[in-house]
């Protein structure tokens, strides 16, 4: 199967196996798992734009590095996901990245430079991940094999217009991954901010005097869909991702905007997001401020902080599926006064607004990009017409 059509002369068909080499992950055991050491790069650990982040990372002792060379990554491999639930996700590792080791469940893609642009090959995979998919065997259809992927047929442009499509959506990539640091390192100056004033009280009360928690709504799955219709319906998963998949058409759900705060008490407790708009689910929570003196700012602080997190992973009980909703009460806040708390929620609000534009336009980035990569892996795009596009854009 050739995975990339073109209309230009002047691309040319190649195997895969002609222009990068394929390796598939080490499978590495939980008691091999440190929490400092060197990084072992999982499946959960690459995000639907592409990204690398370390939510839950396990690493393995330095000492033992050697051990595993023949897994290590480099800068600009592409990822491939080739079983289970993500199947064709794929995933770009950078320089901030390293060190790493491959886990089971992927392949390392390393291109040739010679012959084939790095960051090219892995959008390359990204536009083709679906067509990819009809190689996936089993009952399932959720895995494939190697020598599958081996022989894949590509066609591609000349390394000069390959480097020159890489440029135009690196640039792109690159402004979303600054966008996710930004946000990152605001919401850590956020709770820094926090737990200062915490760290200098000495009478607290309960988190319900400043905020109404108001529990998300099931709106059936026949209400539900993947195709956009309606509204995004905001599930626990969802809230650590910029992207949500399901949708619902219900119009009795209790549903959130760009200025909520929402938290999750079931499922996997102690998840916070904020800037996210659409219905959201029965295990997730929307954080009200109680009056105009507590900001979404303040809330948000409240609910990640270390001294929370703490306190619902107390009351989370269950075995299969954790709940948390126990904890409420037992939320804490510090008890300060009017000027005291309306100074501090203005501080953090306006900080948390930053969040949301950088979130906004992150958003947007990922959409043009969505519309770019497969008009230019096409060839019926312009590099030069691209190039302006995303000038304007950034």
């Amino acid at each position: 199967m050739t995975i990339l059509n073109s209309p230009r002369s002047n691309w040319k068909d190649v195997r895969l196996h002609e222009i990068a080499d394929l390796r598939g992950g080490y499978a590495f055991k939980s008691g091999d798992y440190r929490d400092v050491g060197v990084f072992i790069l999982r499946t959960l650990n690459i995000d639907a734009d592409g990204g690398i982040n370390r939510a839950n990372a396990v690493f393995i002792n330095e000492s033992r590095i050697d051990e595993f060379e023949n897994f290590a990554l480099q800068t600009w491999d592409t990822l491939f996901v080739m079983v289970g639930a993500t199947l064709g996700k794929c995933g770009l590792v950078r320089e901030s990245d390293l060190p790493a080791l491959l886990n089971q469940n992927m392949w390392r893609i390393r291109a040739d430079r010679e012959l084939v642009e790095p960051r090219f090959l892995y959008y390359v995979f990204s536009a083709a991940s679906q067509k990819l998919l009809s190689y996936a065997s089993g009952a399932a259809r959720d895995f494939v094999r190697r020598d599958d992927y081996r022989n894949l047929s590509l066609k591609i442009p000349p390394l000069s217009e390959q480097r020159a499509i890489a440029e135009v959506l690196g640039a792109l990539d690159d402004k979303i991954e600054s966008n996710h640091r930004k946000a990152a390192l605001l919401r850590r100056l956020i709770g820094a901010i926090y737990e200062d004033q915490e760290s200098q009280a000495t009478e607290f009360e309960p988190l319900t005097n400043l905020a109404a928690l108001t529990k998300g709504t099931e709106p059936g799955r026949d209400n539900c869909n993947e195709e956009k219709l309606g509204i995004p319906f905001i599930r626990v998963g969802d809230l650590n991702r910029d992207e949500v998949t399901l949708y619902t058409t219900s119009n009795e759900c209790e549903c959130a905007d760009e200025d909520s705060v929402l938290v999750s008490f079931d499922g996997t407790p102690g998840r916070v997001a904020t800037a996210m708009s659409g219905a959201f689910s029965s295990g997730i929570r929307r954080a009200d401020p109680r009056n105009s003196d507590v900001s979404s700012g303040l809330l948000l602080a409240v609910l990640e902080s270390a001294s929370t997190q703490r306190t619902i992973a107390e009351y989370a009980t269950g075995t299969t599926i954790l709940h948390a909703g126990a904890a409420v009460p037992h939320i804490r806040v510090p008890l300060l006064g009017q000027l005291q708390i309306r100074e501090l929620s203005v501080e953090l609000e306006n900080l948390r607004r930053v969040i949301v534009a950088s979130t906004r336009e992150t958003r947007s980035l990922q959409k043009l990009r969505k519309t770019l990569l497969p008009e230019l892996l096409s060839g019926r795009l312009r590099v030069s017409d691209a190039e302006k596009i995303v000038e304007e854009a950034v």
